[in-house]
């Protein structure tokens, strides 16, 4: 999700603002890296690049998508004398498009600024960011403040050309101690050169609607010096504002041993999300340990599923943990009868009282779909319920019917685990909710797996863990697509 871009397009339409970002000196070295750029849709990004050093600077800035592909056509060669300067702008061009930068200056010392400049169809301007650049690093923190009207989003790029980086995620309290902790299957692992962009409750949809303030840690796990560069933003009641990312060290504000990741592979340890009845699933919890020495820990392994099925709930109180990063698991057959839908795997650790844990998700397939007909959904189907709200037209295609009325609440039964696709047209603005299946008209439990929401394409998509908000700014239509996931578990689906 393009969320530095989209969000600031939407808030622009009503309030005009200006972004100034301001970054400690520290964060620029030789290669200089802009994590995000828009252009398209109304957006341009220019771009200054300052010779600060004692050489002159002849290089090449390289742009690449959020899946690492470099995009030629917008690189070109950069010639700076010393405290020169020099200016280029990536024009408006096509639909909205978000990807990154990168100017690797050699020995010259370069600095830069990235400034996003959004126009309505008129030409005029509706609002400009500026975002520095920034050196690489594999451990940053960001300031965190979530409210059920505020969010911090971030964007983050592996750096290296042929090494793929698996990044952590651990949310801290403002007390220091570690919360939370995040795998998104979208950086485990980061391809090289490739990018994400997203707010923090997308990371930890458990934090969606509350509030919480404390520090998200970026870190590269087992990664070459520099694998990644970053930047965040915050938007607060409609508004952007920039907000540092601060390089730390590493393992920065963990404990001495921990828990940094939770995944499931098969017996081969090949990792995999997709299981069948019948087959054995490998929960591997990966564990840091700094001290010197090996210590024991209280481990849990424990894999629940739909209707708070226990596939898994194994406690081990002395478990002999290694120094450094280890990686330590469990067998768990899947029986035949095990309840078919989205499984969420947690790996927790307790050492001198301190407890540390990381999730995952994985599915199980029993073979049979269940439900079927026009009944209420057996326990492996899910209800999904929806309210949109149409501004200035549009439409909804979702499961072969075409809806075009707002205002109402649709459910749609008996679908079984798994990723959907909707898609549809934006007026002048469209708003969705997802709501919980066994409740207003729906008729069965489940639904929409909560932060899983993924806007594929559409204008300036906002993207929460249960909504999403559309906004087109352009003279006609402009088609959406939105992907989520969906779950029988009532209690992971949208409240």
């Amino acid at each position: 999700m393009a969320y530095l871009s989209g969000c600031r397009r939407y808030v622009s339409t009503a309030i005009p603002f200006l972004v100034i970002l301001v970054f400690p000196q520290f964060l620029f070295a030789n290669n200089l890296y802009f994590p995000q750029v828009a252009i398209g849709g109304g957006y341009t990004t220019s771009f200054v690049i300052i010779n600060t050093g004692t050489a002159p600077v002849s290089a090449r800035i390289n742009f690449y998508d959020q899946t690492g592909v470099n995009l030629a056509a917008y690189g070109r060669a950069i010639n700076v004398p010393v405290g020169g300067s020099t200016r280029f702008t990536l024009p408006d061009q096509g639909a909205l498009t978000s990807f990154w930068g990168e100017l690797p200056a050699g020995t010259a010392t370069v600095q830069g600024v990235a400034t996003f400049q959004g126009r309505s169809d008129t030409g005029a301007l509706v609002t400009a960011a500026g975002v520095l650049g920034v050196g690489g690093g594999n451990s940053f923190l960001v300031p965190v403040d979530v409210t059920p009207t505020s969010s911090t989003g971030v964007a983050i790029a592996n750096v290296n050309a042929s090494s793929a980086v698996t990044v952590n995620l651990r949310l801290l309290g403002e007390n220091g101690s570690q919360v939370a902790s995040a795998n998104d299957v979208r950086l485990s692992p980061l391809k090289p050169h490739a990018q994400i962009a997203d707010f923090v409750t997308s990371f930890f949809p458990q934090l969606a609607g509350t509030t919480f303030a404390g520090a998200l840690v970026i870190e590269a796990a087992a990664a070459p010096a520099n694998s990644l560069a970053a930047t965040a933003l915050t938007l607060k009641e409609g508004l952007l504002s920039a907000i540092p990312v601060l390089p730390v060290r590493a393992s920065f504000g963990a404990p001495p041993v921990s828990v940094t990741r939770a995944y499931t592979t098969d017996t081969n340890n090949v990792e995999q999300t997709s299981f069948t009845v019948g087959q054995t699933v490998r929960l591997v919890m990966t564990r840091n340990n700094t001290l010197s020495t090996q210590v024991n820990v209280e481990a849990r392994y424990r894999a629940t599923g739909p209707s708070s099925y226990i596939l898994a709930n194994s406690v081990f109180s002395s478990s002999p943990t290694g120094t450094g990063q280890q990686n330590y698991y469990l067998d768990v057959p899947i029986p035949q009868n095990a309840t078919a839908g989205s499984y969420t795997f947690e790996a927790t650790l307790t050492y001198n009282g301190i407890t540390t844990s990381a999730t995952s998700t994985f599915n199980v397939a029993s073979g049979s779909s269940g439900g079927g007909g026009g009944g209420a959904p057996g326990p492996s189907t899910a209800s999904v319920s929806f309210y949109p709200t149409f501004l200035g037209g549009g439409s909804i295609q979702f499961q072969n019917q075409n809806i075009i009325l707002g205002g109402q609440f649709y459910t749609f039964d008996n679908l079984a685990p798994g990723t959907y696709e909707m898609t549809g047209s934006v007026g002048l603005g469209l708003f969705i909710m997802f709501t919980s299946g066994s409740g207003l008209l729906g008729s069965g439990g489940g639904g929409v797996t909560q932060g899983s929401l993924r806007s594929l394409a559409g204008p300036m998509p906002i993207v929460d863990a249960c909504q999403v908000i559309y906004t087109n700014t352009g003279s006609s239509p402009q088609p959406f697509r939105l992907q989520f996931t969906v779950t029988t578990s009532t209690s992971a689906a949208c409240p």
